[in-house]
C-alpha cells in the first residue's frame, strides 16, 4: 500500500471517530486557494507611465493557533505564477528620450510569507478579538515580453499591525475580518545589466472579510470571501549599470491594488 493511501484511510478514520466536539481546539490548518485581479500604475504621466493588470490565481496555506485568552500565532504562505497584460513604453524619463509604446504580456512569479504574533481577547462567548504584529516577506518576479532581457526581481520585508475579529454567530457559522498596515521595509529591485536598485518605503493595508462553515464535529470547515491589498512601492535613486556608467535609471513609484476571493478547507485539531 502506498504512503498516500495510507494517509488517506487514518485521516478517514479521524474524520468518523467519535471524539468529543472540537470546537476549542486550537490548531487551525487552511489549505486552499485564491484568484485576484491585479492592477499595477506607476506613478507618472503618459506616455511614460507603465501598467499591468489581469487575473492571477493563487496557491494559499495558513496556520493559526488560536486559544481562548491565550497568544495567537499564525503564518500564511501564497504562492502565484501566471500572465497579466503590459501596457507601457521604451524610454527614458530622465533624458526624456521616448522610443514608442510597448504593449506585450508579462510572466509573474509572486510568493508571500506573512507571520502574526497577538493574543486572543474572547468576550460574551461568541466575540474574539485579537490584536497582532505582523512580520512578512514579499517576492515578485516579472519578465516582460517573455524575455531575459526585460526580467525583474522585486524583493522586499513587511512590518505592520493588525486586527482580528471572529464572531461565532452560530454552532455552525463563523464570521471573521482582518484589518492590516504593512510598511515595506529594505525594499530592492534588481534587473540585468544594473546595479541594485533600492525602493523607498511605503505604507499598504489588508482588507479581509470571510465566512465559515463548520461540519463533522469541529473537525474540518469550509471558508471563503473577499479580500483587498494595497501594494505600493517606493522610487529609487538614480542607478548605473554594473560598469558604473549610464547613471540616469530609476524605477518610478507605483501602486498595485489587488481585488479577489480566497476559498479553502480548515482541518481543526
Amino acid at each position: 500500500m502506498s504512503l498516500r493511501y495510507l494517509l488517506a484511510g487514518l485521516f478517514c478514520i479521524y474524520l468518523v471517530q467519535p471524539w468529543p466536539l472540537l470546537a476549542s481546539s486550537p490548531h487551525h490548518i487552511n489549505i486552499g486557494g485564491e484568484g485576484f485581479y491585479r492592477d499595477y500604475h506607476e506613478k507618472l504621466t503618459p506616455p511614460f507611465q507603465s501598467d499591468e493588470y489581469g487575473w492571477l490565481p493563487a496557491l494559499y496555506l495558513g496556520y493559526d493557533f488560536i486559544a481562548e485568552q491565550q497568544v495567537y500565532a499564525g503564518l500564511d504562505y501564497r504562492e502565484t505564477r501566471g500572465h497579466t497584460v503590459y501596457n507601457g513604453s521604451l524610454q527614458n524619463i530622465v533624458s526624456g528620450r521616448f522610443a514608442g509604446l510597448w504593449q506585450d504580456m508579462t510572466h509573474n512569479e509572486i510568493r508571500d510569507i506573512d507571520a502574526r504574533l497577538g493574543y486572543n481577547f474572547k468576550y460574551q462567548d461568541q466575540h474574539h478579538v485579537i490584536p497582532y504584529l505582523f512580520y512578512g516577506y514579499h517576492q515578485w518576479l516579472r519578465v516582460i515580453g517573455f524575455s531575459s532581457t526585460t526580467l525583474e526581481l522585486y524583493q522586499w520585508n513587511k512590518i505592520g499591525l493588525g486586527l482580528l475579529y471572529f464572531w461565532d454567530f452560530d454552532n455552525a457559522w463563523q464570521l471573521s475580518l482582518k484589518a492590516q498596515t504593512n510598511t515595506i521595509e529594505n525594499a530592492h529591485m534588481y534587473a540585468p545589466g544594473y546595479e541594485k536598485f533600492s525602493l523607498a518605503d511605503e505604507q499598504g493595508f489588508d482588507l479581509e472579510l470571510l465566512l465559515r462553515y463548520s461540519f463533522l464535529k469541529h473537525r474540518l470547515h469550509l471558508k471563503g470571501g473577499p479580500f483587498y491589498r494595497s501594494q505600493p512601492i517606493g522610487q529609487s535613486p538614480l542607478t548605473c549599470k554594473l560598469d558604473h556608467t549610464n547613471c540616469d535609471t530609476y524605477e518610478p513609484e507605483s501602486n498595485t491594488h489587488i481585488y479577489g476571493g480566497r476559498f479553502s478547507v480548515e482541518l481543526q485539531f
